[in-house]
C-alpha cells in the first residue's frame, strides 16, 4: 500500500465533490472525521475539489468572451 488510509480518505472526499455525490461526500467525511482527519484537512481537501471542479466552467466561460469579442 503506497497511500496511507488518510490520504485516501481525503481523496474521496474530494472525489465526492466532484461528483456532486452527497451520500457519498457525507459517508467518507464521517469516516474522515473518525480516523482523525481534522477538519481543516478536510477543507482542504474540499477547497482544491471545488478549483478543480471550477476549471472547465471558467475556461469555458473565458472562450464564450473571446466569441463575443469577435463577433
Amino acid at each position: 500500500m503506497i497511500l496511507d488510509d488518510k490520504t485516501k480518505g481525503l481523496v474521496a472526499v474530494a472525489a465526492a465533490v466532484g461528483a456532486n455525490c452527497v451520500p457519498c461526500f457525507r459517508w467518507h467525511f464521517n469516516n474522515c472525521l473518525k480516523m482523525g482527519v481534522s477538519l481543516p484537512e478536510l477543507q482542504e481537501a474540499i477547497d482544491l475539489a471545488g478549483i478543480i471542479k471550477g476549471m472547465p466552467l471558467k475556461i469555458f466561460g473565458e472562450n464564450v468572451c473571446k466569441l463575443l469579442e469577435k463577433g
